[in-house]
């Protein structure tokens, strides 16, 4: 047992039929941090869908960014997670209006009023107060990829500007409301009592596509990743440029994939469907 989890080995393909499932990360992993760019990992992904498998969407993002992405990448018909675990929308079939998904969280009404209070003892920034450009400058998104960041439903990322030391405080003070703080690639999160692992566990429980006899993948590399991680069959972390890993797994069954980005998410992949092939 690892970090709550059983560790599995990977099924032999010629003992049992098993539908692959991918919980994966965007920003960082199936998306370059510089510039969204997810174009070394179509084959891969091309790959997981014709042998069946189902590829979750499972980010920070919000509806409003993931919808059209999801769009983009062919995958409409396979759920995704929004909001780091606190929005959990299913996929749609042939025809189906797209589903605006279930809120796990606490509603983001909630939270900005227990932040608004704790502005008066703590110096952060979050999303609400950000106009669009400013968060074009923060994160090198394009002005209407800002403007759906904003968009939000039970979450709020926020850049800490008080001393380090007073964000332990900070986040006791979260927690006596009944909120959580997780760190992100480039935001902390705010949130109620819900995570990328729990979005993922309800998926497992419910979706009737992700259903045994099952191999369970997630893909991440940021600590907020990392119940998603502790959850699956296989976790594969993907390092930061600089080659550091941020979150932790165990090897095996798990996978440290060898760059970063869509370059790294892609080799990962492609070792596991080399073993089910």
């Amino acid at each position: 047992m690892v970090n709550g989890r059983k560790q599995a080995s990977m099924p032999d393909p010629q003992r049992q039929a098993v539908r692959p499932i991918c919980f994966t990360d965007l920003d960082g992993c199936l998306l370059n941090k510089s510039d969204y760019d997810y174009r070394p990992a179509l084959p891969a992904l091309r790959r997981w869908c014709r042998m069946g498998g189902v590829m979750v969407l499972c980010s920070s993002k919000t509806w409003a960014e993931m919808q059209p992405m999801r769009g983009e990448l062919g995958l409409e018909r396979f759920p995704m997670t929004c909001e780091n675990g606190g929005v959990v929308v299913p996929g749609n079939s042939e025809g189906q209006a797209a589903a605006a998904g279930i809120v796990l969280g606490k509603s983001r009404r909630q939270i900005l009023s227990v932040l608004k209070d704790l502005h008066q003892s703590f110096l952060f920034r979050s999303f609400a107060q950000m106009s669009v450009a400013e968060l074009v400058a923060q994160t090198s998104l394009s002005a209407d990829s800002a403007s759906l960041a904003l968009q939000r439903q039970c979450s709020e990322p926020l850049l800490w500007q008080d001393e380090p030391r007073r964000l332990a405080e900070f986040t006791q003070q979260l927690k006596a409301a009944d909120l959580t703080l997780t760190r992100g690639g480039r935001f902390l999160h705010v949130a109620g009592h819900t995570t990328k692992g729990l979005a993922a566990q309800h998926l497992l429980k419910h979706d009737a596509q992700m259903q045994p006899p099952r191999l369970t993948v997630a893909i991440g590399d940021a600590p907020i990743d990392q119940s998603m991680l502790d959850l699956v069959d296989i976790p594969i972390a993907i390092p930061d440029p600089d080659g550091v890993f941020h979150v932790k797994i165990s090897q095996p069954p798990g996978i440290r994939a060898s760059a970063p980005g869509p370059v790294g998410w892609a080799a990962a992949l492609q070792r596991i469907m080399d073993r089910l092939a």
